[in-house]
């Protein structure tokens, strides 16, 4: 049984949800109704798409370290001073490599 409200799927004859703790029982609101937009798998490292400045692996790396982008964007700055540039690639390689999605913030 697929939860209305965070789209996870649970066991077939489950009362709430095993990961919001929704009523699957209860008649959805309207607004609940709603399509659930597909979710990545957990852990997965991804470019986003509603938060970048250049590639958006600064934003998907802050999401997966539950940090803002902001704040990532910064130390990679500072790493990319200090080290020589050695970031530089390292950003580049997981540009082209990361698969890109929305992420909506949390």
């Amino acid at each position: 049984m697929k939860c209305y409200n965070c789209g996870i799927e649970n066991v077939e004859n489950a009362r709430f949800c095993g990961k919001c703790g929704t009523d699957l029982e209860s008649v959805p609101s309207a607004k609940a109704q709603q399509q659930v937009p597909p979710q990545e798998k957990p852990g997965e490292l991804v470019r986003c798409t509603d938060d970048r400045v250049l590639g958006g692996v600064c934003a998907g790396i802050g999401r997966q370290l539950n940090m803002d982008s902001s704040t990532v964007r910064l130390l990679a700055v500072l790493i990319f001073v200090f080290t020589a540039s050695s970031i530089g690639l390292a950003y580049l390689v997981l540009w082209a490599v990361l698969p890109e999605r929305p992420c909506a913030p949390e």
